[in-house]
């Protein structure tokens, strides 16, 4: 047999010998870490035991837990309620200046029933079971934009770690739209930070009215390009289905583990992907432009046309998910007031040449 063989063998056998376990054995669940304790955050519901909780008043912020480190987050559940679409999430971590998560709820949740391994609607509430570790403090925090009060339940689960792992990275998410003319000439950077950390997902909801986007042919498009630490195009996807786990355009609805077309009909489209299994790593900076500019498709992109008709809008919303070495730091696109935001679609004023 070969000494390859053999080293092969050798590597497998090294790390079990005098009762060592391998990492990642499979065994993590049944491992008893009685150093470890777990804790649960209530808010929002006052006709029950906890006669001190009350809904999300008109214009309120409310903090929903506020937790001492180091811990994880192991656990967020919101209830579905009426004008949801109101509420904005917001989570700090060790009393950083600026949220590391900044969301509409329902966007953040991906406004879809789905089933994931870190974000799941099921009937009645969101989850939300991303890790997100702290080193001295996290507040999960509920902000009614609105006029009226939500009524609403949540919990926060979370364990205590019995120290603090310099390699952790804190979770952030964010939300944005693009508004613009999508033409042969469109190149729009979609998310950009900077620190050290790794991209594990992202949630697009794309609305247009414009009839040379019928059956969503050029939208299918666009090349995603991932620069990574100053270098260009380090993950560069031919196409965005594609980019999402689909190929040859958007083809109905899909519901997957990682990702998923959660709506798909005549002037608007939904879409998710999360790879928690290998995300896209940097050491100081990381930006995702979507470039339509060497599509062969799309003849009807035309740029002169689009500016002398005023016409080829798309909306683009984004939420992006990421882990990052600080707790703070990341400048969130300023939210658009609440009757702006609920609108499907916005359209602009043409550039000029």
């Amino acid at each position: 047999m070969s000494r390859l063989f053999f080293a092969s063998i050798w590597l497998f056998i090294l790390p079990c010998l005098d009762g060592r376990e391998a990492a990642g054995d499979g065994l993590e669940l049944a491992r008893v870490r009685p150093a470890a304790r777990t804790g649960l955050a209530n808010a929002g519901w006052g006709l029950d035991r906890y006669k001190e909780l009350h809904g999300l008043r008109p214009h309120e912020s409310q903090v929903i837990a506020d937790l001492s480190g180091p811990g994880v987050i192991r656990q967020i559940h919101i209830t579905h309620t009426r004008r949801q679409e109101d509420i904005v999430l917001e989570i700090r971590f060790d009393d950083a200046a600026e949220p590391a998560v900044l969301c509409p709820m329902t966007f953040f949740f991906c406004n879809a029933r789905l089933n994931t391994s870190v974000i799941e609607n099921s009937p009645g509430s969101w989850n939300a079971y991303f890790p997100m570790p702290f080193k001295k403090r996290a507040q999960v925090m509920l902000r009614n934009d609105g006029e009226r009060e939500i009524l609403f339940y949540s919990f926060v689960e979370w364990e205590t770690l019995p120290k603090w792992d310099k390699t952790l990275g804190y979770f952030h998410a964010t939300y944005d739209r693009k508004i613009f003319q999508l033409t042969r000439d469109s190149e729009v950077v979609l998310f950009e930070t900077a620190g050290r950390g790794q991209f594990i997902g992202r949630h697009w909801t794309v609305t247009t009215d414009e009839p040379v986007f019928n059956e969503w042919m050029a939208l299918m498009e666009g090349n995603n390009e991932v620069d990574i630490d100053s270098v260009e195009r380090v993950v560069d996807y031919l196409g965005s289905e594609d980019s999402f786990n689909f190929s040859w355009g958007w083809q109905g609805t899909w519901f997957g583990l990682r990702s998923g077309i959660t709506e798909n009909r005549q002037g608007k489209l939904s879409v998710y992907r999360f790879h928690p299994d290998m995300p896209l790593r940097f050491a100081k900076s990381f930006r995702w432009t979507l470039n339509f500019r060497f599509e062969r498709y799309g003849a009807n992109m035309n740029t002169d046309e689009a500016r002398a008709k005023n016409s080829h809008w798309v909306n683009y919303q984004t939420v992006h998910y990421w882990y990052l070495d600080q707790p703070g730091g990341y400048r969130h696109a300023p939210l658009a007031p609440l009757e702006e935001r609920k609108q499907e679609l916005i359209k602009g004023v043409a550039s000029a040449p």
